[in-house]
């Protein structure tokens, strides 16, 4: 078949929409040579090649680098294979995109809440970082700033940011945050910078700590809270507060707790305690919520909740206050 008439890189141009500089720069490295070239040095090409560039503009505009749409035009690699890297790319493109607007979506939702708007952005940003171990640093970096003041002793403060530390640390290096990570991550920033989140874990733990004894051996004290929690717990379901089973608990629980504090065990003790614990719970959803989304974030399996087991203390103490 006859080959139609040559263009001038002008007319391919005007034909195609695409600029004069870019398709001299694609003849240049040998992705478009022209036809023929003249005396002059004029490219001009063939219907052919004007094909093949409107090819190119294509694949530019599907994502392709030039060294990919070089290889596809060669035929050097099997179509199905690019087209395979492409999807997966555009994949995880789509994926920080997600991540990006749920990052806004949290940021937008506090404003109002916080005068602290923009740094609360800063924090998502960062918090959403590529890389897991800067992740970890800066949310041990965040907390030790939110919760060092309602932490104490420094032994305490130690075994809870190792405890966070540990959840962090089961993320794979290699992980890449999932759409579903991406809005845990931004969820706990946002209560990392809610003030009135940051007040319920104060109040959660403050009153605790302001009593207690400063030489208290951890590993011994969270033995026992969580042998007692984890019996009342399994009866919680069928045990009311004042069942002679429920306040023999209640009776081991204020024991513990007034041996640790070095106070005697009275009424007024009874009567702190149930104060103490009812305005605990009051704050335990929010905290609890904090923690599964930390074990999510390390997909890690949440340990089995005692809140069943409190919330039947804490009405045990109540009930016995009350006859006190």
């Amino acid at each position: 078949m006859q080959e139609k008439s040559l263009y001038p890189i002008g007319e391919v141009a005007r034909m195609t929409g695409v600029p004069i500089k870019t398709i001299r720069y694609y003849s240049d490295i040998g992705l478009l040579p022209p036809a023929r070239t003249t005396d002059a040095r004029y490219r001009l090409y063939a219907s052919g090649d004007i094909w093949r560039l409107e090819l190119i503009r294509v694949l530019r505009h599907l994502g392709f680098g030039l060294q990919e749409i070089e290889q596809i035009l060669a035929g050097q690699r099997p179509l199905e294979e690019i087209l395979d890297w492409q999807m997966e790319a555009l994949d995880e493109q789509f994926l920080q995109m997600k991540r990006i607007r749920a990052i806004l979506l949290q940021a937008r939702q506090s404003i109002g809440q916080s005068s602290e708007s923009l740094g609360l952005l800063y924090d998502l940003g960062k918090a959403l970082d590529n890389s897991a171990s800067a992740r970890r640093e800066f949310l041990t970096r965040k907390l030790r700033t939110s919760f060092s003041n309602s932490l104490n002793p420094h032994d305490w403060q130690e075994h809870f940011f190792a405890h966070i530390n540990s959840l962090l640390e089961k993320i794979p290096e290699t992980t890449e945050l999932s759409e579903a990570q991406a809005a845990d991550w931004a969820e706990v920033m946002s209560m990392l910078n809610d003030p009135a989140f940051l007040s319920a874990a104060h109040q959660h733990a403050a009153p605790f700590w302001e009593v207690m004894p400063r030489d208290i051996d951890i590993n011994w004290w969270n033995e026992r809270t969580q042998d007692i929690l984890a019996r009342a717990t399994s009866v919680a379901s069928h045990q009311e507060a004042m069942s002679p089973q429920t306040q023999e608990l209640v009776q081991e629980w204020a024991e513990l707790f007034a041996s640790a504090m070095r106070c005697p065990l009275d009424d007024e003790f009874y009567r702190w305690l149930a104060r103490f614990f009812s305005t605990s719970l009051s704050n335990q959803e929010r905290i609890r919520h904090f923690w599964t989304l930390l074990t999510r974030l390390a997909n890690y399996e949440m340990p089995p909740s005692y809140d069943p087991g409190l919330l039947l203390l804490t009405k045990g103490l109540q009930w016995r206050a009350r006859q006190e």
